[in-house]
């Protein structure tokens, strides 16, 4: 019926609304009509969490090819879904009763960073993980086969320009910074903490917060020889020295045989 048709709707809540339009004639003087529109709730779907760290998501936006069951959904983390409800469309509204509310099936199409991501390597083990970092302060590991995030990590504030794994066996991953920092994250021993599979999530190193840093989710071991944004780092092939290079022109060499890191010297 052409007269009939459907309308989404969603919000901060997390939730996308379905409602059936009715176009109603409104007898006017002169036997002319007028159309107007007749919202009905038919049910609400509710968008899950996709990361544990945080409630469900804000939408932005939303589209949908007329008459797929698939929502293309833009969030307030900068994500892109793609939702398919558990349950098909209500045949009738609710009228006066609770709407119906429905689960939906999540794709994750793209995984934003809320900033410009200019830090991205491959694990040297396990070819399907991999890590970024973005200016937002926020570093993430990935699972490229499931689309998943893996582990998660902060910088306080620190802008991150670039990351590395250690070579040969991932158990460290070094961040730059555009303040001139460098960060150290290490796998977590603790199973209980750890990723899905044989990975196991991100911890920092170290748990001594930096002054006026946030004590709830400590720094990592931090190095803040350099003066100026830091362009590239990378751990030596025998895991021993790690590089860094800034922008003060300089490249600074750090022990990396233990997790002091301490300077070798600069170049």
């Amino acid at each position: 019926d052409p007269a009939i048709y459907t309308l989404l709707s969603a919000g901060a809540e997390g939730e996308i609304k379905r409602w059936r339009v009715h176009e109603v004639k409104i007898p006017q003087q002169d036997d002319k009509f007028v159309l107007h529109d007749k919202l009905e709730l038919l049910d609400v779907i509710v968008v899950p969490a996709i990361s544990s760290r945080g409630p469900k998501p804000a939408i932005k936006a939303i589209d949908t090819f007329p008459g797929s069951e698939h929502f293309a959904v833009g969030t307030d983390r900068c994500d892109v879904l793609l939702l398919k409800p558990k349950n098909k469309e209500p045949d009738q509204p609710a009228k006066g009763k609770v709407p119906p509310r429905a689960d939906a099936y999540v794709d994750i199409l793209v995984k934003g960073h809320q900033a410009d991501l200019d830090g991205l390597d491959a694990h040297p083990e396990k070819p399907d993980i991999f890590a970024s970092t973005c200016q937002s302060g926020h570093v993430y590991i990935w699972d490229a086969r499931s689309k998943q995030e893996l582990g998660f990590g902060s910088l306080n504030g620190l802008r991150a320009s670039c990351c590395a794994f250690r070579a040969c066996d991932g158990k460290r991953l070094a961040v730059g910074t555009l303040e001139g920092s460098v960060a150290i994250f290490k796998e977590s021993d603790d199973p209980q903490n750890g990723w899905s599979g044989k990975l196991k999530r991100l911890r920092h190193a170290k748990s001594e917060p930096r002054p006026g840093a946030n004590p709830r989710n400590p720094p990592a071991i931090c190095i803040e020889d350099s003066m100026q944004a830091i362009s590239e780092l990378r751990y030596s092939p025998d895991q021993r020295t790690l590089a860094v290079a800034s922008h003060d022109q300089f490249i600074w060499l750090y022990n990396a045989e233990s997790d002091e890191y301490e300077r070798l010297g600069r170049r």
